[in-house]
């Protein structure tokens, strides 16, 4: 769904604009007589004569996203945008980050700006930390043992149709029970996502836990041919207001099945990963005598709210 897809684009640009570094870029020789290493490629950027690659963008963009290059082929005009974005912010907050950089010594002398350094130092620190102890965790080993207890993962193909009041959903339920509409028609001629509407509402099948959960919670409960009898509620995780940001879908079950360990892999992932770091935060705390206290000086479990 495009609001979806919209949040998944701002998540790319507010990670991947500061992930990468230009220096790291392919860029052009300023001397020698060498060829530059972006000949024969696409550019995508030049700052101070040196160029950077429509590759590197692109590579930069997987890094964050790494199926964002699908999309390329199935929406070409939104993968346009997407790209566009990406680039400008990239460009953007590199070139300005060297221009912060030339006045760094002046800049520094505000304890404020120092404190933020340091603050970012910790958070860059604290995501290499958490990196490296999910890679180790993250087994083949772990995967398969997760699979095997956990084997509840399931594939699931769906339509759906897009409303943006509740009212309109609860109106095309009204159509469906009547039987004077099908859920077909309905969705070509109502739904707000007018791409997957053009199928019928069809969305490729997809593994369940990878659904918002209110869709999950409606799937899990719907029987194959089954619609949900009471509108959907979903909001996109952006700054937008809740006006725009909320959907309001009626989901039609259309198969479930089980999944395959490689359909569920990337679930499980996430599922062993929240493991692995929890287990860690929790010898992190025990090692350092963490102890927590409420506002009246109760002692807290330090067992909530780790990651």
């Amino acid at each position: 769904m495009h609001y979806v897809i919209r949040f998944a684009v701002g998540l790319i640009i507010a990670q991947g604009c500061w992930q990468a570094s230009l220096r790291a870029a392919p860029q052009a020789s300023t001397g020698g007589g060498k060829k530059s290493e972006t000949a024969g490629k696409k550019i995508a950027a030049s700052v101070n004569g040196k160029e950077i690659s429509q590759e590197f963008i692109l590579q930069e963009m997987q890094k964050v996203a790494p199926n964002i290059l699908q999309l390329r082929s199935q929406n070409p005009k939104q993968f346009q945008q997407i790209y566009a974005s990406f680039l400008a912010n990239y460009v953007g907050k590199e070139v300005l980050g060297r221009e912060a950089e030339a006045h760094a010594e002046e800049l520094l002398k505000d304890a404020k700006a120092g404190d933020d350094l340091d603050r970012a130092r910790k958070s860059v620190l604290l995501a290499a930390l958490v990196a490296r102890k999910t890679q180790e965790g993250v087994t083949q080993a772990a995967l398969e043992k997760a699979f095997k207890e956990k084997g509840q993962q399931e594939m699931v193909a769906f339509s759906a149709i897009v409303f943006s009041t509740e009212a309109q959903a609860k109106g095309a339920i009204k159509l469906l029970k009547a039987g004077t509409h099908t859920f077909e028609k309905l969705a070509k001629e109502k739904s707000e996502d007018k791409e997957s509407g053009k199928q019928g509402g069809k969305y490729p099948e997809t593994l369940l836990g990878q659904l918002p959960a209110e869709m999950r919670m409606a799937l899990m409960k719907l029987d194959s041919g089954g619609f949900t009898e009471v509108p959907v509620k979903i909001s996109a995780p952006s700054g937008r207001s809740q006006a725009s940001s909320t959907r309001w879908l009626v989901i039609k079950l259309r198969q479930k099945r089980k999944a395959s360990f490689q359909e569920a892999e990337p679930a499980l992932k996430n599922v062993v990963s929240a493991e692995v770091l929890k287990a860690f935060v929790s010898d992190v705390y025990k090692r350092h005598n963490v102890e927590i206290y409420d506002l009246s000086g109760k002692k807290l479990d330090t067992q909530q709210g780790l990651l």
